[in-house]
């Protein structure tokens, strides 16, 4: 469900490359980012992103968020897709780039998705 939900976000994004790009990348991020919850202990995150999901649910709820704050703004076209697409991005590697979790370990995850969708075995290009 959460799946489904976080990929037809995709859909706000305007410019095709881009979307293409999220899209391609939420294929290939690690498999425990569609299970595990945004944070182990539950201390940083509200109740919505805890239990299986809850990572998910917590970038959904970013991306809305963003999509407010871009229309506050005035921030539109590439500038606008650029922030819903970091933001749909930015927990993928939350517990590292391997398909195992491991949240103690990564406290800069925020850096992980750049350096693994361009890793030679999954660079995925732009255009």
């Amino acid at each position: 469900m959460e799946k489904k939900a976080l990929l037809e976000l995709t859909k706000i994004i305007e410019d095709k490359s881009i979307r293409k790009f999220v899209i391609n990348c939420l294929e290939i991020a690690p498999a425990y980012f569609w299970k595990i919850p945004a944070s182990r202990s539950g201390k940083y995150h509200p109740e919505l992103a805890q239990g299986e999901g809850g990572l998910v649910r917590h970038t959904i709820k970013a991306v809305e968020y963003g999509q407010s704050l871009c229309e506050k703004n005035l921030i539109r076209g590439d500038e606008r897709d650029k922030v819903i697409a970091a933001l749909l991005l930015h927990d993928t590697c939350k517990a590292g780039t391997k398909d195992q979790e491991n949240y103690r370990q990564f406290p800069y995850h925020a850096c992980l998705p750049k350096q693994y969708f361009k890793a030679p075995s999954r660079k995925i290009p732009l255009a």
